[in-house]
């Protein structure tokens, strides 16, 4: 790695082969409901942000109320990433009534640009009451890379999820496919499986554990998963086997070397039904009183008074 950035911005993407080699793969590589434009929470998810010699992220927050807030920013340092892993010491962000700014994620936590540094970000209001939005960009002094949308916690669970349309092609433009799992509160043991379109055939199957607020990342998922060739419309299903149902975060690069470019892409699970609605609970109390007639085919009625009983003008339904 150290080698590798030694050299000038030009060989080292051709070395690496792709702007997600270099910030998915030469970055040592580089919900839970769907992503929706509802994007807002006191506790918001930056799944991958990145501070290498040739990649920064910088990350951006809105303020949408009215008073001050202050943000506490907490990044983990990926397992696949240099040590120390884990998290890593970050100053707060405080941003007036109705405010946006933005971060450098290096200046913000102390980090140097030699490490191989990424991972996960977690931003959250320190008073716990106030909601936010952020959104963060990852790209090159010349301005090649890709965003990655910030997600409010409650949008992930341990349903399964899924990246599509993935491949891997040898021949240019050198199609690269890398994915990404990470652990929120508590500990996740995982599994992702490559699925072909059309077929459903499992082509291969990755699995790995992980301690709470943990994140690794796996290059080249077909590769890493023992399979040789091209491959194309391919989705990555990831899994839990877990009977404690942990929260987990899954997602995937696709990069192309031929041109430098990468995209992000967050596994998507079913959105979960409405909770429904129990019985009706028994009265406490009793009502009396009286209530006006009601006329027939009247579709709104107005009490005036609690009533055990109303009166109709004859035989009829009544919804209530």
């Amino acid at each position: 790695m150290s080698k590798f950035f030694q050299r000038p911005v030009a060989a080292r993407l051709r070395a690496c082969g792709t702007l997600a080699a270099t910030v998915a793969a030469c970055m040592a590589a580089g919900n839970a409901a769907g992503q929706t434009s509802f994007g807002s929470g006191t506790e918001v998810i930056l799944p991958l942000a990145v501070n290498i010699s040739v990649y920064s992220s910088q990350v951006f927050v809105r303020n949408p109320n009215p008073g001050q807030i202050t943000l506490n920013v907490r990044y983990y340092q990926s397992n696949s990433g240099t040590a120390p892993f884990g998290l890593r010491p970050c100053a707060q962000l405080v941003l007036q009534g109705n405010e946006t700014a933005n971060f450098d994620m290096g200046t913000q936590c102390g980090l140097n640009n030699t490490d191989d540094n990424f991972g996960m970000f977690i931003l959250e209001d320190a008073a716990g009451t106030n909601e936010f939005f952020a959104y963060s960009r990852t790209q090159t002094p010349d301005a090649i890379g890709f965003s990655v949308e910030g997600f409010p916690t409650d949008n992930f669970s341990s349903a399964a999820a899924n990246v599509l349309g993935l491949k891997k092609v040898v021949a240019a433009p050198n199609y690269r496919s890398n994915c990404f799992v990470a652990a929120l509160a508590s500990p996740v043991n995982w599994q992702i499986d490559l699925v072909q379109d059309g077929t459903e055939a499992v082509l291969g199957t990755l699995t790995g554990s992980l301690g709470a607020f943990e994140t690794v990342r796996i290059l080249d998922v077909f590769t890493s998963a023992g399979l040789s060739g091209d491959f194309s419309d391919v989705r990555a299903q990831f899994t839990t086997p877990d009977v404690s149902q942990p929260n987990f975060v899954g997602f995937c690069t696709l990069e192309t070397s031929s041109n430098g470019s990468a995209d992000f892409r967050i596994a998507k699970s079913m959105t979960p039904p409405p909770t429904p609605v129990g019985p009706p609970t028994t009265p406490t109390a009793t009502w009396s009183g009286t209530v006006s007639t009601l006329n027939a085919n009247q579709a709104t009625y107005i009490y005036v008074s609690p009533t055990a009983s109303v009166v109709v003008g004859a035989t009829s339904t009544v919804t209530a």
